[in-house]
């Protein structure tokens, strides 16, 4: 709180004045206060009075409360209590009605109208049922001819005082058709039960409001030949509503089903209401503030059949209580259905009001007294310790302006009032302060700078963070792009080779269908490589390979992606690489592959495309070997090559819509790499191309087998053999040079088209071997080998060997019948034209294991195994794949037929068994378990082989944990099948 400075008030110390005074950043921050005028005192004696004041209202107002509460709790009882007194008196009236009704009925049978013997007995009957009952006040009945509802007889009795009489006016036992409540058991056949207004005997009496049961009179034919009822008066109700109006300002009114008044006693003496006045017309809802408050009785007597308010009075303006009961007789007898009366009932509230202003009066004047006695208690006591609370508060004040310069009276050690106390810990405390007042302001300067940094670096991360999940979010848009693109050609191929029937259609829908599913399963095997990198669970699988055949199966995979687009694939192997080598091919393959198809997407049409290969260093134990992509394509500034190796990035997001890509290739092949303890990397400008390179360390691999090796011809002179090389690419004639010199081949003449390769010819004569590439300016390949043909003299061997990126398949038709002896696809590698010349030369080389060409006719005929798949275009595909096999299969859907197929087959029925790990109701794992756990030697030596799209390596380890032998990953591949068939059968004609 601020005050004005007093004009006394001392201004805070200089520095020296004071032995410490507050930096300028501290006082700052600190509002000046001054000393002033204490109200202690009166302030104490105020709040104390206030709280006194409160207490004693809030006593009053719960005194006041209670005692209302229990006057309105009282005067509830009260009408709860008559309620039911009520209610108990006019169910046993209607409950004997039902009884008398009966009688009657008994009494009638038989009695017939013509008769007067018969009308007499059932004269005395009426008689005798108004005087054993002393409720009832009217008993009549109406008799018909038997053939129409014609009045034949009638006759009512009324009770007058303690003597019967016949009722001087039976109108209303005329006409049935008037009378609702008369004639209903004439049309229906059933009881009646309401009220009716007779007319009084006496003249110019009041009308009697009665409650009437009628009931038909049925003969033995079923027939209904009259009615009889009895009225019925509540004298015993009215005599408790009587007594009720006897209570001080209490009024009680009777009301029928449809709330209208059968009886409204005056305040004096029991009087009936002769209007028939209704509820909604009464006087008193038209005081009430609410306009529908007779809508809400109604309601509330609906929902829970009773109405309690407070209000104005139906009969005064005074307070009231007021409350409407239902009166339900739903339980007297199962064959009389009586409709719900209701009662109006009032208290007066004034009394417990005027009470209430009585007591409150008295509370007032005696909390008067009490308040000044207890002011001149606290102040005399507040008075002694006013003044010693005014000096420290001064005190305390100077202190916070800063001035410390503060003189405190002296107090004795061992005194323990709370005045010392306080005055002794004031000074401590300034003590305290002025001494560590300096090191917390060090310690707010150094938390100052550490909040800073922690600024800074939350924001970094928050931007790194966003960052982030923009980047997923632009991933997950080009995967969702890169899946549905695939599988709408699936789809779309699909329904096209259905409904069409040509051949070569249902061929074509089937090639884009396949290579929709390699690019399909190429996006899966991404996703699924990442995974595996980001869940720490990625693992290399080391094999001795050959490192150019490597190379050979990535290009020519690749040649028709680079065909389609008219682009040139150029391959430099540097022939110094030693063979073979000792690493992982596959993953090797997956990332030169990630870089001719990057290259190939962002490079042109028409554009160069170069694969290059070197052995940069080599020791005894293995060599380290760079391959470079380079390309001719759109290029990447300095600033996106540093996002290019991270997962779930492109260069840039357009990168992404216009070319496709999952951008997880180069994070993967930068794993694969740096696992095999290599280094990967990029060097490219905006539009002048890319490369992209990687070096890595090979070890060595054991020595060459001896059916891989050539068998050199002496016979052979190699200065004799002459060689001619034709291609319009300088590039491949210098590189066919170098890989020709290294073979020691010393006559090679190469030509740039077809033209200088026939004058050479015709000045040399003709060459040994002649390589042609096929396409070709102004001559191709084709033509050119025919003219080199007609050029051979009789007894002389040209052999014409033509390259060419093209599928053999598309060409070997006319390249046959131009001349054309052996094809080698593009890129060329030394292992190829080596092969080549060896096999034109006539040297003998043993073909590898590798090059022959798979025969798997009939090679597993009389073997039978077990598919245990629950899918059945899966089983489909196996089986297809395997019908050229002649291997005969029986099929399991689930894991526990698959068990129960083996267990009841004979010991050599099957020799192999191939199991889906997923399947119902048994999976394979828990199969394979049982499988082994039978009493059979076979059981446990059968060869079981796994069949799941789970390839993580946890997932082969569980698979050969439960007892399995082998794994083989979906989608199934061809060579992998048979390779396992072959392992397991041991077929002496499965060399596949």
């Amino acid at each position: 709180m601020s005050v004005p400075t007093s004009s006394s008030a001392p201004e805070p110390k200089t520095p020296s004045q004071s032995a410490y005074t507050p930096s300028p950043t501290s006082t700052s921050m600190v509002a000046v206060l001054a000393p002033h005028k204490h109200y202690t005192l009166v302030k104490v004696m105020f709040y104390t009075l206030l709280v006194i004041a409160l207490t004693f209202c809030a006593e009053m107002l719960f005194f006041m409360n209670s005692l209302y509460g229990s006057g309105v709790t009282s005067a509830k009882n009260m009408i709860l209590s008559y309620t039911e007194r009520i209610a108990v008196s006019m169910k046993d009236i209607l409950g004997g009605v039902a009884y008398q009704t009966r009688y009657m009925q008994e009494m009638f049978n038989g009695v017939d109208a013509k008769s007067s013997r018969s009308l007499e007995q059932a004269d005395r009957a009426l008689r005798n049922m108004i005087m054993i009952s002393p409720d009832a006040y009217c008993t009549w009945y109406v008799l018909t001819d038997g053939e129409s509802h014609d009045v034949a007889a009638k006759k009512a009795y009324v009770r007058t005082g303690d003597s019967i009489s016949v009722f001087s006016d039976t109108a209303f036992l005329a006409n049935p058709g008037t009378a609702p409540w008369f004639s209903q058991p004439f049309l229906t056949g059933d009881k009646f039960v309401g009220t009716a207004k007779l007319a009084p005997i006496a003249p110019g009496g009041n009308p009697v409001y009665s409650a009437v049961v009628s009931v038909p009179l049925i003969n033995a034919a079923g027939k209904t030949f009259g009615v009889c009822g009895i009225n019925i008066v509540y004298k015993r109700v009215i005599e408790v509503i009587y007594m009720f109006q006897k209570e001080k300002g209490s009024r009680m009114f009777l009301l029928d089903s449809d709330f209208s008044f059968l009886y409204a006693p005056g305040k004096e003496a029991i009087s009936v209401d002769p209007r028939g006045q209704k509820l909604r017309e009464f006087q008193f809802l038209n005081l009430s503030r609410k306009r529908n408050l007779y809508d809400e009785m109604i309601d509330s007597l609906r929902q829970h059949g009773v109405f309690w308010r407070e209000m104005i009075g139906p009969f005064s303006e005074k307070p009231a209580f007021i409350s409407i009961h239902t009166v339900n007789f739903d339980n007297i007898d199962s064959d009389l259905e009586i409709k719900p009366l209701y009662l109006l009932m009032g208290t007066e509230l004034g009394p417990l009001y005027a009470n209430a202003k009585k007591h409150m009066h008295t509370i007032l004047w005696i909390t008067a007294v009490f308040i000044v006695i207890i002011s001149l208690v606290i102040y005399v006591n507040i008075n002694s310790i006013a003044k010693p609370i005014k000096k420290l508060t001064d005190d305390a004040l100077k202190i916070s302006n800063g001035d410390f310069s503060v003189s405190f009276e002296r107090v004795a050690k061992d005194d323990k009032s709370e005045i010392a106390v306080l005055n002794r810990s004031l000074a401590k405390m300034v003590g305290i302060l002025t001494g560590s007042l300096r090191e917390v302001e060090m310690r707010v300067d150094s938390r100052t700078h550490e909040l800073t940094l922690m600024t800074q670096k939350a924001e970094e991360a928050k931007e790194r963070a966003e960052e982030a999940s923009k980047v997923k979010s632009q991933f997950l848009a080009n995967m969702s792009h890169e899946i549905r693109t695939p599988m709408n050609a699936i789809i779309g191929m699909a329904s096209m080779g259905k409904t069409t029937h040509e051949i070569e259609r249902k061929d074509y829908c089937l090639t884009r269908i396949q290579d929709a599913s390699k690019h399909l399963l190429g996006v899966i095997n991404d996703i699924l490589d990442i995974s595996k990198i980001e869940a720490n669970k990625f693992s290399l699988s080391y094999a001795e390979f050959n490192f150019e055949k490597m190379l050979q199966n990535v290009t020519h995979s690749m040649s028709f992606r680079v065909d389609e687009r008219g682009q040139t694939l150029k391959v430099y192997y540097d022939r110094s690489i030693p063979q073979p080598l000792l690493g992982d091919d596959q993953r090797l393959a997956q990332v030169i592959m990630n870089f001719i198809s990057n290259a190939v997407k962002f490079t042109p049409e028409g554009g160069n495309i170069s694969l290059q290969t070197h052995l940069v260093d080599h020791n005894e134990d293995g060599c380290t070997v760079r391959v470079e992509v380079s390309d001719t394509g759109i290029g990447i500034n300095k600033d996106e090559q540093q996002k290019l190796f991270k997962p779930f990035q492109q260069a840039d997001s357009n990168t992404a819509r216009k070319y496709g890509g999952t951008g997880l290739g180069l994070a993967i092949s930068k794993n694969i790499i740096e696992m095999m303890g290599g280094n990967i990397g990029v060097e490219s400008e905006t539009g002048r191309g890319s490369t992209f390179y990687f070096t890595v360390f090979l070890k060595y691999g054991e020595k060459k087998r001896a059916e891989e090796e050539v068998v050199e011809n002496e016979d052979i002179n190699w200065e004799n053999v002459r060689i001619l090389a034709v291609d319009n690419d300088p590039d491949v004639i210098s590189y066919f040079k170098e890989i020709i010199a290294g073979f020691g081949v010393t006559h090679c003449d190469t030509a740039a088209n077809g033209a200088e390769a026939i004058a050479l010819i015709e000045n040399n004569g003709a060459y040994n071997i002649n390589f042609v590439d096929w396409k070709m300016p102004d001559m191709d390949g084709l033509e050119l080998t025919k003219e080199i043909k007609k050029r051979v003299r009789v007894g002389e061997k040209s052999i014409v060997i033509m390259l060419s990126s093209a599928e053999w398949t598309l060409i070997e038709i006319p390249a046959k019948e131009a001349g054309v002896d052996k094809f080698i696809p593009k890129p060329i590698f030394p292992s190829s034209i080596a092969d080549s010349i060896n096999e034109a030369v006539g040297l003998r080389r043993i073909r590898r294991p590798a090059d022959k060409e798979r025969d798997i006719i009939g090679i597993f005929a009389g073997f039978r195994i077990l598919l245990a798949e629950d899918a059945e275009i899966n089983a489909e595909i196996v089986k297809s794949l395997l019908e050229p096999t002649s291997i005969a299969i029986d099929c399991a859907a689930n894991g526990a037929e698959a068990v129960k197929l083996f267990s009841e087959a004979s010991e050599d029925r099957y020799q192999l068994i191939f199991m889906d790990v997923q399947m119902p109701e048994m999976d394979g794992l828990e199969a394979t378990r049982r499988i082994r756990a039978l009493n059979s030697l076979h059981a446990k030596t059968i060869p079981i082989v796994a069949m799941t799209a789970n390839v993580f390596k946890e997932d082969v380890d569980t698979c050969l944990a439960a007892g399995m032998n082998d794994h083989i990953g979906k989608p199934i591949d061809m060579d992998e099948l048979i390779g396992r068939l072959n392992k397991y059968l041991r077929s002496a004609t499965s060399n596949v």
